[in-house]
């Protein structure tokens, strides 16, 4: 559970970083605690309409820290950071996104450094 609160962590503490590299164990660790932070907001909400504020304020302050990790992740893969754009649009490019985002890094450097 350390581990995924360290990926969390360090997802925010590079909130407009849009350069580098993402692993794929930071990137889905962090959207995991990402996903379980807001379903509980949602879920809360239900309950309280203070949660739904709290949900919404959560959500517009994570928008620009998830895009750049997403951005970092796509460079560890080798795509350009431009491939996250693609998840504004349908379906099926979210799937797309998603794809890359899982996909193994090559060994090695590439043009977006180690």
């Amino acid at each position: 559970m350390e581990d995924f609160i360290y990926s969390y962590k360090k997802m925010f503490a590079n909130y407009f970083i849009f350069e580098g590299r993402t692993s794929r164990n930071d990137y889905w660790q962090a959207i995991a605690i990402n996903i379980i932070i807001g379903a509980v907001l949602m879920t809360l909400s239900r309950l309280l309409s203070i949660f739904g504020i709290l949900s919404y304020i959560y959500g517009v302050a994570a928008v620009v820290p998830v895009l750049a990790m997403t951005v970092r992740r796509l460079h560890d893969t080798d795509k350009s950071g431009w491939w996250a754009l693609a998840a504004f649009f349908p379906a099926l490019n979210i799937i797309l996104v998603a794809y890359c985002c899982m996909a193994e890094a090559p060994r090695g450097g590439n043009r977006f450094g180690y």
